[in-house]
């Protein structure tokens, strides 16, 4: 291919497109115009995402939508119905010649496999290719994140008609696997369309935004005039503005990585130890870019959260000061002040961390890493397999953009394959059992007890203070009322001057540090509980067991290709199943400060 594929760091915004063959000349320019706008109102919302328009490259729509993609500066992949030579058959000769210059500037390209169809009946039998263009139809609205349908408006149900593509984008397309997550329904562009042989449709050569459609009838779309951003109604309950969000800030946090940071964890395996395919380093790129996201990210949030409890405890401090010293030195008036002081450190303090989207980042970032690492080793062991088709399947929104990020790099794994990429990913068993199984069963068993180590120690320190806490609340009062010869402490007065006040400021003193102790074990019980560690190392323990066992087995099973891929599989989705657990429980203990009913 003459085009270069997106940048490895980046994930791309996957727009489908689809339209009429029979286009009225007259309404080429109006068309170009109105997709362009379309591409400009995506690429404002998303400046440091790529875009990669999805293409059948039909004569018409598809090749009009394509050149308009190229003009912007996007991305383009081809998405064949049939192999060329037939392909071509349903064309004229200048659309053929137009196909030939865009695969040729075509980022990636994709022919779909035709099952049990010759190429003499697909050349021959209308119900043949309508069977090839129904494929195309379920793939462009499984694959895209969006829609842009050059489309008259009127309903039909012919197969693989733009029609079918719309309503399968609106409805959501039937997944390939009884394993993948549910139907999911995106937003549609609707370009109103004229064709050669009809009669013009209402509100012809503008754009209308639609979103989902939640019952068999068609549900009418609001009208954009220069904009393009999806309604609130429907498309809302999708969430493709939130899509648009996170894919951008991934994106963004990438790009703005200093050149040095992915690449102490870059890599999966040794360098140089195996020969990687495209795709393959695609991956583990990408992987570096999200691990030294998180990575980042969890620097950041350990930081606010110290700072945080720090605010805390020195704020809470300051309230016993202030109720203790008030009545005594009437000049410290200036310490009423002192907690709301503190109080709203701390607040600013958690609306800086959620500024920075640092929540977020940490728990995404470590999410996408460790699914790319399944996809990765999925690939090198000959498991062509989407990961995205088995991410957290029973949490269909919360997660949407991660799936989406998924199949969108798989999507240029499959645009990349050829024989060069056939031969350097052939599957090598023996690197994914050392590189993934053993060095991740390693990983989990030392994470365990590491996690557990540090639960302990900080379980003694919370336990320690609160012992002090108790032990000084029986030791003041002692010191207080017990008279000898060589220590004692007046019962405070209210005097202002002398002894008094010297032994009153001694008195509440020792009153105020009488909470040090409780506040120190409080803050380590909290840092606990928001950390996770203990719920971690049962996670972890659990994951040990588990990659021991499949080591076990893939050990035995080196040389039989069906077993081993079999075996890897499970291990992925139970990796996959971990790491999704895990999240939950982060994104159930965010950074907060203070509960909210």
């Amino acid at each position: 291919m003459a085009a270069e594929l997106p940048n490895p760091s980046l994930v791309p915004f996957v727009v489908a497109v689809t339209g009429h063959r029979d286009l009225r000349p007259p309404d080429e320019a109006p068309l170009r115009r109105e997709v362009g706008n379309i591409l400009a109102g995506l690429r404002s919302r998303m400046s440091s995402t790529p875009l990669l328009v999805m293409s059948g490259l039909a004569e018409g729509a598809d090749q009009l939508a394509a050149e308009v993609a190229l003009e912007q500066g996007g991305f383009l992949a081809a998405v064949l119905p049939m192999p060329l030579d037939v392909y071509k058959t349903t064309m004229s000769e200048e659309a053929q010649l137009r196909l030939d210059k865009l695969r040729a500037q075509a980022a990636i390209e994709i022919v779909l496999p035709v099952e049990g169809q010759t190429d003499e009946q697909l050349r021959d039998s209308e119900e043949s290719r309508a069977a090839c263009y129904e494929a195309l139809a379920l793939f462009l609205a499984r694959q895209g994140q969006a829609l842009i349908a050059l489309w008259d408006g009127k309903h039909s149900d012919r197969r693989g008609g733009t029609s079918r593509v719309v309503h399968y984008v609106r409805t959501g397309a039937p997944q390939e696997s009884t394993l993948s997550l549910g139907a999911h329904c995106g937003v549609v562009y609707h370009v109103v369309t004229p064709r050669s042989n009809g009669e013009p449709p209402p509100n012809a050569l503008t754009t209308l935004t639609l979103g989902c459609e939640t019952k068999p009838s068609v549900t009418q779309g609001s009208t954009i005039h220069g904009s393009t951003r999806p309604p609130e109604g429907e498309a809302a309950g999708t969430s493709p503005a939130l899509l648009e969000e996170n894919l951008e800030r991934f994106n963004r946090a990438a790009l703005r990585l200093p050149d040095a940071a992915a690449k102490p964890r870059s890599r999966l395996l040794e360098e140089g130890s195996v020969v990687l395919s495209a795709f393959q380093q695609r991956l583990e790129t990408l992987y570096g870019v999200a691990d030294a996201i998180s990575v980042r990210a969890n620097g950041w949030r350990k930081l606010f959260l110290t700072l945080i409890l720090v605010v805390a405890i020195v704020g809470t401090l300051f309230y016993g000061i202030h109720g203790e010293m008030l009545e005594s030195n009437a000049y410290n008036v200036w310490l009423w002040f002192s907690f709301p002081l503190f109080v709203i450190m701390a607040l600013v303090l958690h609306r800086a961390a959620g500024a920075r989207h640092i929540e977020a980042q940490y728990l995404d970032g470590r999410a996408f890493a460790e699914a790319l690492r399944v996809q990765f080793f999925w690939d090198l062991a000959g498991v062509k397999r989407s990961v995205g088709m088995y991410y957290l399947a029973d949490q269909p929104n919360e997660l949407d953009w991660i799936r989406h990020a998924l199949k969108n790099v798989w999507l240029l794994g499959e645009g990349t394959q050829s024989e060069a990429h056939a031969a350097a990913s052939a599957p090598n068993r023996p690197a994914v059992l050392k590189f993934w199984v053993i060095d991740q069963r390693d990983w989990y068993r030392r994470k365990a007890d590491r996690q557990l180590k540090s639960v302990r120690r900080r379980e003694r320190v919370s336990r320690n203070a609160l012992l002090i806490a108790v032990g000084w609340s029986i030791l003041i009062p002692a010191i207080i009322l017990i008279h000898t010869p060589w220590w004692h402490i007046p019962v405070p007065v209210h005097e202002t001057s002398g002894a008094s006040a010297s032994s009153n400021w001694l008195y509440e003193a020792l009153h105020v540090l009488l909470a040090v102790p409780a506040l120190i074990a409080g803050a380590y019980r909290l840092w606990i509980e928001q950390a996770g560690y203990e719920e971690q190392s049962r996670e972890y323990r659990s994951m040990e067991r588990e990659l021991t066992l499949k080591a076990t087995a893939l050990e035995a099973n080196l040389n039989s290709p069906d077993a081993a891929q079999e075996l890897l599989l499970q291990l992925g989705v139970a990796a996959l199943s971990e790491n999704g657990r895990w999240l939950l429980l982060h994104r159930e203990r965010p950074l907060e400060v203070m509960a909210t009913p």
